[in-house]
């Protein structure tokens, strides 16, 4: 086995696709950095306003938009009486009192157009106030488990994985590599069961670069970065790591089982980027705990939640070590009555 992984190993090193997929990764590290930085140190004053400066709450944002929106309502009903009567005599004591008052109105808050634009630019004010409010509430990524869930929980991470588990496979049935040099006395579960372990191995391995690739760089650059939460950080990784091993190893079913990478890589990309998740979402419908097995679900509930309880973990745990089951599982039993390569 040893000696599997060392060569099976080799041969992923040779490949100009792992170098290509490692500089990606190393390109969203960067980016994931920048992230961190940017949110958590707000050069440009955009998150984070100051506690003297005046900033709306909710309900003062909704008494703004209802009293312009009410300043507007009385100015269109003023406009629309005086386009019905043409005159200001109209020989109609009720109309001609409903007129005046009319004509108050807009004397009181000028021209219909006036109003309309203030009332615009009261709403145009309000909704900036509002989403300036909301900025606010964003917290700052500044310690070591919110720089792993910014390195490490996005779609795009795991489908680079998947690419590199698809073309080796691949490789490895045009080549036949295995039959035609050493593991001609191996088994067949043998075999796909090394390449699966050196897989994972290595994706761990470039996992812990990745992070921290993104850690260095945000201890570096941002200022406000403080060393804490490190044993949660360690736990969650191991979460990620479950999490990488699912979805590749279900790219590893495919490829196997298809006998070439490209069928492995467009049934990845479908299982990985949300569609899935939206047949989990339709199978909801008749029960609402079916969407907690979709693997996106479990991927945003590990990135986005700042803690988790104890059910949450242990749920997905067991859901995540289920996926890996059946998708090495379906492998090695296919590989029990066919010839792996």
């Amino acid at each position: 086995m040893i000696k599997e992984f060392k060569v099976n190993l080799f041969r992923i090193l040779r490949t100009k696709s792992f170098y290509v997929v490692l500089i990606i990764l190393l390109a969203l590290s960067v980016f994931s950095a920048f992230v961190v930085f940017f949110v958590s140190d707000d050069p440009l004053d955009v998150f984070y306003s100051d506690d003297d400066s005046e900033t709306l709450t909710t309900d003062e944002l909704v008494q703004v938009l209802q009293e312009a929106e009410q300043k507007y309502m009385i100015n269109s009903q003023a406009q629309s009486l005086i386009a019905e009567s043409q005159l200001p005599d109209t020989g109609d004591p009720a109309m001609d009192s409903r007129i005046m008052e009319a004509m108050e109105s807009i004397s009181n808050n000028e021209k219909s157009e006036e109003s309309a634009d203030a009332y615009n630019e009261s709403f145009q004010s309000s909704f900036m106030e509002g989403f300036q409010l909301g900025l606010s509430s964003i917290r700052p990524l500044n310690n070591t488990l919110d720089v792993l869930n910014m390195s490490l929980g996005n779609e795009l991470h795991l489908f680079l994985f998947q690419i590199i588990v698809a073309l080796y496979i691949g490789a490895e049935y045009k080549s036949r590599f295995h039959i035609n040099r050493f593991s001609l006395n191996t088994t067949r579960a043998t075999i796909l069961l090394g390449e699966w372990l050196t897989l994972q191995i290595l994706f761990v391995l470039m996992m812990v670069l990745e992070y921290f690739t993104t850690l260095g760089l945000s201890v570096l650059f941002c200022s406000s970065f403080e060393w804490t939460r490190v044993s949660e950080s360690l736990i969650r990784f191991g979460y990620y790591t479950l999490i990488v091993m699912a979805y590749t190893s279900f790219t590893f079913m495919i490829a196997v089982l298809r006998r070439g990478s490209a069928m492995a890589i467009v049934f990845s990309s479908l299982f990985t980027f949300d569609v899935l998740h939206l047949v989990f979402a339709v199978a909801s419908i008749l029960n609402s705990k079916i969407m907690n097995l979709s693997p996106s679900f479990l991927l945003s509930t590990v990135s986005t939640n700042n803690t988790l309880t104890i059910q949450t973990s242990f749920a997905v745990i067991a859901i995540l070590i289920g996926y890996i089951a059946v998708f090495v599982g379906s492998t090695l039993s296919v590989s029990s009555y066919r010839d792996a390569y």
